[in-house]
């Protein structure tokens, strides 16, 4: 089964095929749930249906996360993304459920930011500390379409996330490490090393362009990708899905929940 309605309603669906004795396998969109009761719910049922059940949290498998956890270039020190697109300018996203304050108050928040919450407890570990800035832009907005993220990560890397419905088309990730510079974008990663790159003067120069690596697609679109061939290929092979990826929904889950109740 695949569940891709509105967020207020994917717990519904599941309490529908738990109490059925639904014995296959789900794929549902994230968030998981909407509220903490929900999420209490959820961690309760049995380890047999957390077994058979993939929140498509799609991050953890794309291209930014192998960066993100790549060792070559010593500490990732900043990561810096941008992505949006002009959405809010859509005569139809004024009628859209994500511009609905009543199941979506916290707009792409909820919707965009909480996928790379998500990949940085997954790829970075715990989160120290972090803040958060949130607009309403579009002509036709009821529910937040532009948020700014930073947090500091217990490993120290400091990180800045902008997403936004009101703006051109920008799908861009920069990555500072000790030794080298990474820039990913929509369809290709170039990669700048060595720091110890000096001007005929002596002073510190841009490292050169070391790699230019091009894409078949978006990171977003191949994450999207590799997570459903990941599904469909323990689905095949009857296996089980281990629990540590829910467990990891769930704690990234309760983090956003608790988060957003301080900011409403």
């Amino acid at each position: 089964m695949i569940i891709t309605s509105p967020n207020s309603t994917h717990y519904e669906y599941i309490e529908f095929f738990v109490k059925s004795n639904f014995s296959g396998y789900i794929f549902c969109e994230k968030p998981p749930v909407v509220s903490p009761d929900e999420l209490l719910a959820l961690k309760k049922m049995s380890d047999n249906f957390k077994q058979k059940i993939l929140f498509d949290f799609n991050l953890r498998f794309s291209k930014l996360y192998e960066l993100l956890t790549y060792k070559k270039y010593g500490q990732l020190l900043y990561l810096n993304i941008v992505n949006g697109h002009g959405l809010g300018y859509k005569s139809s996203y004024k009628n859209s459920w994500r511009n609905d304050k009543k199941i979506n108050k916290l707009g792409i928040f909820k919707t965009v930011i909480i996928h790379y919450i998500d990949l940085l407890f997954n790829a970075l570990g715990e989160i120290n500390y972090d803040n958060v800035q949130l607009n309403i832009n579009s002509p036709y907005g009821n529910t937040i379409d532009n948020c700014m993220y930073s947090a500091r990560m217990k490993n120290e890397t400091m990180v800045n996330i902008f997403v936004s419905y009101t703006m051109p088309y920008v799908n861009e990730v920069f990555l500072i490490f000790e030794d080298g510079l990474v820039k990913l974008t929509d369809k290709n990663i170039s990669i700048y090393e060595p720091r110890d790159t000096f001007a005929s003067n002596g002073n510190f120069t841009t490292p050169p362009l070391k790699a230019n690596i091009h894409l078949e697609t978006n990171f977003w679109d191949d994450s999207e990708k590799r997570i459903v061939e990941f599904f469909v290929d323990v689905m095949k092979k009857k296996e089980t899905l281990p629990l540590k990826l829910f467990d990891k929904t769930m704690f990234a889950t309760e983090y956003i929940m608790k988060y957003c109740s301080n900011i409403l």
